[in-house]
């Protein structure tokens, strides 16, 4: 989930150069919601997305078992105290920086521990 086209532009064509596939780009909670029922292995949410924020995506993909992790420039505190152990990468971040957060999201998803 990212709300700014560029970023989202930019996110995207990382995780394809890296061989992910990408459903899309959801700048809403409504997109994202309906995103999940197309069954994501991953997902990765920015938390402020104009007037609303990713918390209830997080929240059923926590429910359905789906890794996911923030991607924002909110800082761990801010988070609410559910979230508080998810991965969280701060931005602005480079291609490295994403490339281990995708790793540890493999992970968790291979291990089951969803919103590690």
């Amino acid at each position: 989930m990212e709300d700014e086209w560029p970023i989202a532009e930019m996110i995207a064509h990382i995780l394809r150069r890296l061989g992910y596939e990408v459903l899309g780009e959801a700048p809403t909670v409504r997109v994202a919601m309906d995103m999940i029922d197309g069954g994501p292995d991953l997902a990765l949410l920015d938390i402020q997305l104009g007037r609303e924020t990713s918390y209830p995506v997080a929240d059923e993909l926590a429910r359905r078992g789906i890794p996911f992790a923030f991607v924002t420039s909110y800082s761990r505190q801010d988070l609410p105290d559910r979230f508080a152990r998810c991965l969280l990468l701060s931005k602005p971040f480079g291609e490295r920086a994403l490339q281990g957060l995708l790793n540890e999201l493999q992970q968790a998803r291979l291990t089951g521990s969803a919103g590690a």
